[in-house]
């Protein structure tokens, strides 16, 4: 069925409005489709609800503390057991995706590895100190599902604003709002190659074989694509 259709159906069973809702992702598995859609009910709190295709049930609903609008944006890790929800650039929840549960409470952007081993993102900043460093953590050894520290990096020379991991390499890529694009040796955590700029960058992906990386900046419309040091 068409995803609009779906989303409207699923709308309506909760009594939403249009406006109340906020975002829509899907999680494939063997033998099943879920769907997670953000929502807003009525003049409470806004919620994160998990329902299940094509029936419509409800599994869980997460109500998203302190917040005055639903998220704008949902990402199952890979493995489908965790969910981030909240916004690009400011608070985002590790949710277990079994229970609805907190794990973590982040700040945006958040990047994690293709294999879900590794979780990126910024330590909170404000408008005069914005956030410049990068925290990231890996699946905890000791428990099955617990996150442990593993690098701290740092300080950008400007507001980060993007991350994107390298698939099957140890790269991380880290763009700010001054145009700067940093591709960092996770191994030995060291910059391979650095671009600045005029233009904010706002969204990083790498190719499938890492070998490029493009860059998007909303300011200028632009999409560019840079060659990776081996």
């Amino acid at each position: 069925r068409d995803r609009g259709e779906m989303f409207g159906d699923f709308r309506n069973r909760l009594g939403l409005s249009l406006d109340q809702c906020g975002g829509l992702e899907y999680l494939h598995q063997p033998g099943e489709l879920e769907v997670m859609s953000e929502t807003q009910l009525g003049e409470g709190d806004p919620i994160v609800a998990l329902l299940e295709l094509p029936s419509g049930k409800v599994r869980w609903t997460h109500a998203v503390p302190t917040r005055s609008e639903a998220p704008t944006s949902l990402r199952f890790l890979p493995g489908s057991e965790y969910l981030l929800a909240g916004e690009t650039y400011d608070r985002i929840e590790l949710l277990d995706a079994r229970t609805g549960e907190q794990r973590r409470l982040l700040h945006g952007p958040v990047a994690f590895s293709r294999d879900g081993e590794l979780l990126a993102w910024t330590a909170p900043g404000n408008e005069e100190l914005p956030a410049r460093r990068v925290e990231i953590a890996r699946r905890s050894r000791k428990q099955k599902r617990g996150w442990e520290p593993h690098l701290s990096l740092g300080p950008a020379q400007g507001a980060i604003r993007a991350m994107a991991f390298a698939p099957f390499r140890p790269l991380l890529a880290i763009a700010t709002d001054n145009g700067d694009i940093a591709v960092r040796n996770l191994d030995k955590p060291r910059s391979l190659h650095t671009r600045f700029g005029p233009d904010p960058v706002h969204e990083l992906v790498f190719s499938a074989d890492a070998r490029r990386l493009a860059s998007v900046s909303w300011t200028s419309a632009e999409v560019l694509v840079w060659d990776v040091p081996a």
